[in-house]
């Protein structure tokens, strides 16, 4: 039996006017997750970041760029490729990360962005047309939980489950929701850094992901890992770029 989910799919986009992505309506938001095949639950926001809950995983909203990660049947490369027509902004760059980079996507992105220039490896492929820098991102999987551990993730309410979260990421503003009758996804902002939870109870494959581009993001995996105790987790760390 697999232990872990497939890879999440991931975009980031960056904008290149001045006008901050956080004045767009929420409107606009929806109508990009849903060309995405995903849909907005709910949202928290600061003064430098919105985060939106989504039907299948989360996006992030800064000034300049925003991050959406899905999984199952959401599909980031069409939020991309709806952007400027939906936003009337221009992309400047974008990283797309697929479960599985084919020939199909490379030569549409490449079709609908000719100005762009293109960087493909380890399967991601990013594009810009100006100098951007990207932080590094750790990744968490964890599977095979302890039963008294197992019982709250799979089965719990919302506060049971927020709870084994809220102790580690107390400086956080943290916006969860609980699925019916499976799942649960808790998404947490502070300035720019964000960390998101994503649980999968369904068998096959009963697991746990962790994200964020937090400079204590060891620790926060240290503290995931000593708390929630799984028999099996695998780390990625993604490393920063400057295009």
């Amino acid at each position: 039996m697999k232990k872990f989910l497939p890879n999440e799919k991931k975009l980031v986009c960056w904008m290149s006017e001045q006008q901050s992505l956080l004045s767009l309506p929420v409107t606009i938001w929806r109508d990009l997750a849903s060309q995405g095949k995903t849909k907005i639950i709910s949202e928290a926001k600061t003064s430098s970041c919105i985060s939106f809950i989504l039907s299948e995983s989360s996006l992030f909203v800064w000034q300049d760029h925003f991050l959406m990660i899905t999984c199952g049947n959401g599909e980031p490369l069409e939020t991309l490729c709806a952007v400027e027509q939906l936003t009337d902004k221009t992309i400047s760059g974008f990283l797309y990360v697929p479960n599985k980079l084919n020939n199909t996507d490379t030569s549409r992105l490449k079709e609908r962005f000719p100005d762009f220039n293109f960087t493909i490896q380890g399967g991601e492929i990013f594009g810009a047309t100006k100098r951007i820098t990207y932080p590094s991102t750790t990744h968490l999987m964890m599977s095979d939980f302890p039963e008294s551990i197992r019982t709250v993730l799979f089965s719990g309410s919302r506060l049971q489950i927020r709870r084994l979260f809220a102790d580690i990421f107390t400086d956080y503003l943290l916006d969860d929701h609980r699925f019916e009758p499976h799942g649960y996804s808790i998404n947490g902002i502070k300035e720019d850094d964000y960390i998101t939870v994503h649980i999968t109870p369904q068998m096959p494959w009963n697991c746990m992901s962790f994200e964020t581009n937090s400079a204590k993001a060891q620790r926060y995996v240290e503290s995931l890992l000593e708390s929630l105790g799984p028999n099996h987790h695998k780390v990625q760390v993604s490393q920063p770029f400057c295009s």
